[in-house]
């Protein structure tokens, strides 16, 4: 029985004026991860690199626009060292420090980019990056385990020197319902490479399914 084996992109933007002061992207209605500094634009799921790669462009289109309607515009850095005052606030406001950690790491390294909030002396060094959703399902809608370290290990090696030079942390992954999500990369990799490579190494960690 042939397999729908998905990919999905997740990138991270941060929300910027004219003078380069971070906004709080909920409060211009823009969608936003649950850290609350960062602006979350997601590919629909495919087992097409086109169309996930053009889904998110359009996205990032659309949410573009609507940023230059407020003068305000998306940066596409993969860190930011900023005023700890205003990350403190957001993180009291968002209850940042509450949340239950989920990233897993092969490599089983105690470090990890789960909130994306580290000290940086007086200031704070926050980071954006982009997740890749993995899924493999039968037409029924049965969801299929998929090996996790194996496809991890393969987006390490194929995308090592971003993850070193933007100082994230290769290995790390999430459990999600549909499969897991790949964490290392940053938000700057190019989304089609990405795209396609995830495409390909699932298709090879799956290939005897």
């Amino acid at each position: 029985m042939k397999l729908i084996k998905e990919v999905g992109i997740e990138k991270e933007y941060f929300l910027k004026t004219p003078t380069n002061q971070l906004v709080e992207p909920a409060q211009y209605g823009f969608p936003f991860d649950e850290m609350g500094f960062l602006v979350e634009l997601r590919s629909v799921p495919s087992t097409q690199a086109s169309t996930i790669y053009m889904s998110l462009l359009q996205e990032k289109a659309h949410q573009q626009t609507r940023a230059r309607r407020f003068d305000l515009s998306l940066d596409e850095q993969h860190t930011v060292l900023y005023d700890s005052k205003w990350v403190n606030s957001i993180a009291k406001k968002y209850k940042v420090y509450d949340f239950e950690d989920f990233t897993q790491n092969i490599y089983s390294t105690s470090k990890s980019h789960h909130l994306g909030i580290f000290d940086a002396g007086e200031q704070k060094k926050l980071t954006a990056g982009m997740h890749v959703h993995f899924s493999c399902r039968k037409h029924d809608g049965n969801i299929l385990k998929l090996p996790i370290e194996e496809i991890v290990k393969e987006m390490d090696k194929r995308f090592e020197a971003e993850v070193k030079d933007s100082q994230r942390i290769l290995g790390e992954w999430e459990p999600k319902d549909h499969g897991f999500e790949y964490r290392s990369l940053p938000n700057t990799a190019n989304s089609y490479i990405v795209t396609k490579t995830a495409l390909e190494v699932l298709e090879n960690a799956t290939h005897r399914y």
